[in-house]
């Protein structure tokens, strides 16, 4: 074996792992954003943690509707100052049953609401 066919061997490995790398990048960019587009769904049937009563289509809704108007409202601000935005992907609202502060991650699968 001389040495280009080590060379090439190794560039195939690692042209390997970065593809691999890329492609389980991907998966869970799609898989997120499929849970992300559905969190209003997945948020309605959830109980509150502290009374018990499911949030609801309306609830969801407006909590929902409540998110993308702040985001809007900090959007235009950072734009207006030249600040870079980091935005905290949980969404934080009052239960709509007994007010209590909960927080929802849009992103993860299986947790449900916590208190914010």
């Amino acid at each position: 074996m001389n040495s280009s066919t080590i060379i090439l061997g190794a560039a195939a490995a690692v042209a390997a792992l970065v593809l691999a790398a890329i492609a389980a990048v991907t998966v869970l960019l799609v898989r997120t954003e499929r849970l992300v587009k559905s969190a209003a769904t997945r948020l309605a049937d959830l109980p509150c943690p502290r009374c018990g009563v499911v949030i609801g289509a309306a609830g969801a809704a407006a909590a929902g509707a409540a998110r993308d108007e702040e985001l809007r409202r900090l959007r235009a601000h950072a734009r207006a100052n030249g600040l870079i935005l980091r935005i905290d992907p949980l969404w934080r609202f009052p239960c709509p049953a007994c007010r209590t502060a909960v927080k929802f991650d849009p992103g993860a699968s299986k947790a449900g609401l916590t208190r914010a």
